[in-house]
C-alpha cells in the first residue's frame, strides 16, 4: 500500500515541478515560513508524512550510495529512528520534529532541505557573518538599535551566544541544516544565529538573547541582551516556497520532466538567501572601473578596467537561473563578443552564486572554448516514475521524433532498463542536455561564432553550489578557465521539491540526479572520483578570506585577484 501510495504521490509531485513563487517580499524578513498556524500533528500524520518521506528518499534520493561510502551515512538507521518517533502514541511535538530536522540534515546535502507550515519566525536586529574560525557582526539595524543600546560595529567578535561558544552555536544550528561543506555550512549559519523561523528550525526563540562580544574599539569582551522580535499572526501574509500539489492532481503532463531534471536549485531557497546573489560584487571594485551597464538595464554587472597597461573585463554572474535564458544568451554574446574585441583578459565572478540551470551553463560555458568538450553527465534512480514520466513524453510531446529532448529521453529509459536489469539502484552517467553530451562553441541567431580566446579567471568560494559546482568542473577539465579562490559548495546534483500532507504540511527538497564531471580528479583526502556532490571544485589558486579581508572591504582580496590574472598574462 505505501508503494501504491508514493507512485501517486510521485507523479504529482513530478507534474508539479518547482514553479513556487519563493521570494520574500521586499523589505520583509530574511526567512519568510509557510502560512497557517503551526499544528500539532496526530499519531497518524506523523507516521503517514514520515512513510512517505522515508519512501521518497527510497526510491528517488540519487546520491544515497555515495553518502554511505563517503560519510558513512547510517540510511536503515536514521530512517527506523525517524519512523520509531512517528509511531509513538505519545511525543512532544518539538521532540518529533527534532528528529524529523535531524534525519533531514543527516544527509550532508545542500540539496536535501525541509519546511514545515509555520509561521512563527523572530529576528534580532543584528545580523552575523562566518570568516574563518570568527563569527563577527556583519551588519547593525540601527533603525532599531542605537549605538547606546548597541555599542558594536561591524567585525567585532561574537564570543559566546546565550552562554555557548561560537563554535557550540553552529553545532546546535547544524542539527537541523547541513551543507555539505564546513565553510559553507558556517557562513549560512551564521546568518540563523539571528533570523530563526519555525519552517526550518523545531523551536523559535523568545525573549531575551545574551551575546558576549569583543569590541576592537574597546579591546574588551562585553555582555549585551538583546530582545528577539517574534512573528506568528495569523493575519500576516506569507509566502509559500512550493506550488501547491492541489492545483496539479488532475493536470495533464505541462512540464518536461527533462526540464525538471535540468533545476540545480529550487527557486524557493532564494528568499533564505538574499544577500549571495547580489548584483554587484562583494568586494569594491577598481577605482578606475567602467561598468557597461546599471541594475536597471542588466542582471549582469558587466564592465572594465585598466591593470598595469592591460584592459581587463570583468563580468559577474550572480545566478543561473535566467528569467528569459534567450534574451540573456543574445545579451552574454554581444558582451563576450565586446571583451574579445576590445580586452587582454576576462575575469568571471561567480562568487555567492546558488545555481540554476545547467544547460544555461553549458551553454555559457560554450563562450570559451574553440572545439567541443565534454559536458557534466547525470544518474538517476531506476524508479518506475521515471519510466512513467519519460515514455509518456515521449508518446505526447515529442513531435519531432529526431528532437534533442527525445533522444535524451529515449536514452533515459533506455538507461533504467540496463541498470534494472544488472540490478543497479542508479543509471549510468547520461547527458540531460546535449543528446551526445558535447559542448560545442557558442553559435548566436544569426549563425555567428562567438568565442573568447584570451585568458579567462573564474572566482569561486564556498557559497558557489550546484549549477556553480557544475559550470567551474566543465571549464577546469577543459583547460580552459583558471579557478581562483576557495573550493566550490559541492552541491552535486539537481534537486526538486514537493509537498506532503493535505494542507501541504510539509515541503521538501531532494537531490535527485547525480552529476559527473567529466574528468576523475583525486581529492587532498586521496579520494579518487569524477562526483561533485560533498566534493566540489578546488580552486587552481587558493585565496581563504580573513578578517584583514573584511576590514579592508576586501581589498587585499582585490589585490590578489590583481595579481593572479597578471599572472596568466605573463604566461602568455
Amino acid at each position: 500500500m505505501k508503494r501504491l501510495y508514493l507512485l501517486t504521490f510521485m507523479a504529482v509531485f513530478l507534474l508539479a515541478g518547482c514553479s513556487g513563487s519563493g521570494s520574500s517580499p521586499k523589505g520583509g524578513k530574511p526567512d519568510q515560513p509557510p502560512p497557517g498556524s503551526p499544528k500539532d500533528f496526530t499519531r497518524e500524520e506523523r507516521l503517514k508524512y514520515s512513510e512517505t518521506l522515508v519512501a521518497l528518499f527510497d526510491d528517488f534520493y540519487a546520491p544515497l550510495s555515495w553518502k554511505e561510502d563517503l560519510n558513512s551515512l547510517a540510511y536503515d538507521d536514521i530512517s527506523e529512528s525517524l519512523l520509531g518517533k512517528a509511531r509513538r502514541t505519545v511525543i512532544q511535538e518539538e521532540d518529533f520534529l527534532s528528529s524529523l530536522f535531524s534525519f533531514i540534515a543527516s544527509f550532508d546535502d545542500a540539496h536535501v532541505s525541509l519546511a514545515i507550515l509555520s509561521p512563527k519566525s523572530a529576528e534580532l536586529p543584528v545580523s552575523f557573518e562566518a570568516i574563518g574560525d570568527d563569527i563577527v557582526v556583519r551588519e547593525v539595524d540601527r533603525s532599531i538599535l542605537s549605538e547606546s543600546e548597541f555599542p558594536f560595529y561591524p567585525g567585532d567578535l561574537l564570543k559566546s551566544f546565550d552562554g555557548m561558544t561560537t563554535e557550540k552555536l553552529l553545532e546546535e544550528l547544524g542539527r537541523y541544516e547541513t551543507f555539505g561543506y564546513e565553510p559553507a555550512q558556517r557562513r549560512w549559519l551564521a546568518r540563523r544565529i539571528s533570523s530563526r523561523a519555525g519552517a526550518y528550525q523545531p523551536e523559535v526563540p523568545e525573549g531575551v538573547a545574551k551575546l558576549k562580544i569583543h569590541s576592537w574599539m574597546r579591546d574588551d569582551d562585553e555582555d549585551v541582551s538583546l530582545s528577539w522580535l517574534t512573528w506568528g499572526n495569523e493575519e500576516e501574509s506569507l509566502t509559500h516556497p512550493s506550488t501547491p500539489i492541489k492545483n496539479f492532481k488532475s493536470a495533464p503532463i505541462e512540464k518536461n520532466p527533462l526540464d525538471i531534471l535540468r533545476q540545480g536549485v529550487p527557486s524557493w531557497i532564494r528568499g533564505q538567501a538574499e544577500d549571495f546573489e547580489t548584483f554587484e560584487p562583494f568586494f569594491s571594485v577598481w577605482n578606475n572601473f567602467k561598468s557597461r551597464y546599471s541594475s536597471e538595464e542588466s542582471v549582469y554587472y558587466s564592465g572594465t578596467f585598466m591593470l598595469e597597461g592591460k584592459t581587463i573585463g570583468f563580468l559577474r554572474i550572480p545566478s543561473w537561473m535566467p528569467a528569459d535564458p534567450s534574451e540573456d544568451l543574445d545579451f552574454l554574446s554581444k558582451e563576450i563578443a565586446f571583451y574579445e574585441k576590445n580586452t587582454d583578459a576576462l575575469i568571471i565572478d561567480q562568487t555567492n552564486n546558488l545555481g540554476g540551470n545547467i544547460c544555461f551553463g553549458e551553454l555559457f560555458a560554450g563562450f570559451f572554448i574553440n572545439e567541443p568538450i565534454q559536458s557534466v553527465i547525470f544518474q538517476i534512480r531506476t524508479s518506475d516514475i521515471w519510466t512513467q514520466q519519460l515514455e509518456m513524453m515521449v508518446e505526447y510531446s515529442c513531435e519531432e521524433e529526431g528532437s534533442n529532448d527525445c533522444i535524451v529521453a529515449k536514452n533515459f529509459l533506455s538507461a533504467i532498463d540496463e541498470a534494472a536489469a544488472r540490478g543497479d539502484e542508479l543509471t549510468n552517467p547520461m547527458p540531460l542536455c546535449a543528446y551526445d553530451g558535447t559542448i560545442y562553441p557558442f553559435v548566436d541567431a544569426n549563425h555567428k561564432t562567438i568565442t573568447y580566446t584570451k585568458p579567462v579567471m573564474m572566482l569561486n568560494n564556498e557559497i558557489s553550489m550546484s549549477t556553480a559546482d557544475m559550470v567551474p568542473a566543465i571549464l577546469q577539465d577543459a583547460g580552459r578557465v583558471t579557478m581562483f579562490g576557495s573550493r566550490t559548495m559541492g552541491a552535486g546534483g539537481s534537486v526538486q521539491g514537493v509537498s506532503i500532507g493535505d494542507d501541504e504540511d510539509w515541503f521538501i527538497t531532494i537531490t535527485q540526479a547525480l552529476a559527473v564531471r567529466p574528468n576523475e580528479i583525486e581529492t587532498q583526502d586521496g579520494i579518487r572520483t569524477r562526483y561533485l556532490e560533498n566534493i566540489g571544485v578546488e580552486p587552481d589558486i587558493q585565496y581563504l578570506i580573513t578578517l584583514d579581508d573584511f576590514f579592508s572591504d576586501y581589498v587585499l582580496y582585490r589585490n590578489a585577484v590583481d595579481q593572479s590574472i597578471l599572472s596568466l598574462l605573463d604566461q602568455e
